[in-house]
């Protein structure tokens, strides 16, 4: 009979002492519960940052900043059409790769971030190959343009692209600049050198 009441009473007590286990992971302080919550979430980034890389739209944005006529908006707002349905296969990447980027609870620690890890550095190389469209479209547009427009937008942009070029290296998680996002040619002090 005693043995019966330890047993019922150990079936009690364990799955609370394997709860109180696995929320404290061995520190006292950690509730890795909450920890994993916080991470596991989608990544905060959204195509929509990145079509924000667009010169185009900004140009289109800014018209009345640049003085652009009726005509010239319209052009280079044909433009932007037909520069989103280009990209748009990439988007549609990015929009994956932004799922692949989310840690899935439960599994082992190491390989969500070695897999993670891998996700973002597609990501990087994904928005590379977008500014890369952005930035030839761009090129295209600019004959539209009058010389001083030319000159002001091309400032504008390059004002506009680094705000928000940091603006999406913090929704990535911040750390050097990678390809695509830092810059036309994608370089930037971001990898150490490795023997």
């Amino acid at each position: 009979m005693l043995h019966r009441k330890l047993a019922v009473l150990a079936l009690l007590l364990l799955p609370a002492a394997a709860d109180a286990q696995r929320r404290t992971r061995g520190e006292k302080t950690a509730n890795w519960d909450e920890i994993e919550k916080s991470s596991s979430g989608a990544p905060r980034f959204s195509t929509k940052d990145v079509e924000e890389f667009s010169a185009i739209k900004i140009v289109v944005e800014k018209r009345k900043d640049l003085k652009l006529n009726d005509d010239q908006a319209k052009t280079l707002r044909d433009l932007s059409k037909q520069e989103d349905e280009a990209l748009k296969p990439r988007m549609q990447i990015l929009d994956s790769l932004r799922l692949a980027m989310r840690v899935r609870p439960g599994e082992d620690a190491d390989l969500e971030r070695a897999r993670t890890s891998i996700a973002r550095q597609e990501v990087l190389r994904v928005v590379g190959e977008i500014r890369t469209g952005y930035d030839s479209t761009f090129q295209a547009g600019l004959p539209v343009l009058d010389e001083t427009q030319r000159k002001s937008a091309m400032e504008l942009v390059e004002r506009e692209r680094t705000k928000r070029e940091d603006e999406l290296r913090e929704k990535l998680g911040g750390g050097g600049r990678g390809p695509g996002v830092g810059g036309a040619t994608g370089g930037g002090g971001g990898r150490r050198g490795r023997p």
